[in-house]
């Protein structure tokens, strides 16, 4: 595992400091995501917009399975640090993000589903392959707090 990272780490190192700086980017577009997990997985839609002075947005709508269906609704606001192109139709970018959102939980003992929010933050290395083709990888950290959570 420790050195799958650390080629990866090694592998986006050389993209971005052996291409030429120049933004490849498409303004919008539309994905998947997914994410895995042993107590948990998500699939869901996302879209995401690019402004031309540097920022972006990402909606993301989803499905979480774990013993049973949920949902998970997050916004995420992106910061490009820079973009790379390598050759034709590859390019990449290095963006920092800030993600707010929620998502259900339930409790077993009521039998009853209620909301909890999240906070996070992070950057991402995203690959364009042919111009279309994204492969966004991030990395970041995130918190979360049910609706039922009291402070006395």
């Amino acid at each position: 595992m420790k050195k799958c990272l650390a080629f990866c780490l090694l592998s986006c190192l050389c993209f971005f400091c052996f291409s030429e700086s120049e933004n490849q980017y498409f303004n919008t577009a539309v994905g998947f995501s997914s994410y895995f997990s042993e107590n948990a997985s998500l699939i869901g839609l996302t879209y995401q917009e690019w402004f031309d002075n540097g920022w972006g947005f990402q909606f993301s709508a989803g499905a979480i399975k774990n013993d049973s269906v949920n949902y998970s609704l997050e916004v995420k606001a992106q910061r490009l640090l820079t973009t790379n192109k390598m050759g034709k139709r590859t390019s990449s970018a290095l963006f920092l993000w800030a993600s707010s959102g929620v998502f259900s939980t339930e409790n077993y003992s009521t039998n009853t589903t209620s909301p909890s929010f999240f906070l996070g933050t992070g950057f991402g290395i995203e690959f364009i392959l042919f111009n279309h083709i994204s492969i966004p990888i991030t990395f970041g950290i995130n918190g979360s707090f049910s609706s039922e959570t009291s402070v006395a």
